[in-house]
């Protein structure tokens, strides 16, 4: 056993111990989450199309899946930590994921790591949507949750879409809350999702 190994296992050892999911974590799955509605989606299209040009021919479904270098090329800065890390870190990150089957390989490449492709489990699936879901139980009224998201740093467009969101948001569903809230990862990106887990986590909520 190398010693890489043997910092995975002290990684799982700690989530064994529950330790908090972390903002890298939920960015990865989120992100994963997001692309995986979009295939979803454009997979009902086609299939409509089909189905009304009386075509019996369906698209193979495919998960969507990410490689260790795709996802270090799209966190954003903000999540990472002060001190110098190195693709180490976001690789233990990914395998606490898998360890906790949230996250699966579907190409294992163990010599280059860096190509190894992930994707989404159920599990995966269910724990964003909870988590998103969760933002209903934090608003308090609307100028509390105003001035929550005037105080994070972050796009004006995503903050306004946000706070016009609350209207709508107040007598949803946390169903509801979830998807309308992924519906906006889809259309503003990255950038969506690192305000949300800011949002989230805000200590005034």
């Amino acid at each position: 056993m190398n010693d890489h190994d043997i910092d995975i296992m002290k990684e799982e050892t700690k989530n064994e111990e529950e330790v908090p999911i972390t903002p890298i974590q939920i960015f990865i799955l989120t992100y994963l989450y997001s692309e995986e509605v979009k295939e979803t989606q454009k997979k009902e299209i086609i299939n409509n199309i089909l189905r009304s040009n009386k075509s019996h021919h369906s698209e193979f479904s495919h998960h969507v899946s990410i490689s260790l270098r795709d996802i270090s090329l799209l966190i954003p800065p903000s999540l990472l930590p002060e001190m110098r890390i190195d693709e180490g870190h976001i690789y233990n990150q990914i395998k606490i994921l898998e360890y906790n089957h949230l996250l699966s390989t579907s190409i294992d490449n163990f010599e280059e790591k860096e190509n190894t492709l992930f994707f989404i489990t159920i599990d995966g699936i269910i724990l964003i949507k909870q988590i998103f879901s969760s933002l209903s139980d934090k608003i308090h009224d609307g100028k509390q949750y105003e001035g929550d998201i005037d105080r994070l740093e972050g796009n004006r467009e995503i903050k306004g879409w946000l706070k016009t969101l609350w209207i709508d948001l107040k007598d949803k569903t946390k169903d509801e809350i979830a998807d309308m809230l992924i519906d906006g990862v889809k259309i503003h990106g990255p950038s969506a999702i690192v305000i949300l887990i800011n949002l989230l986590s805000s200590p005034t909520f």
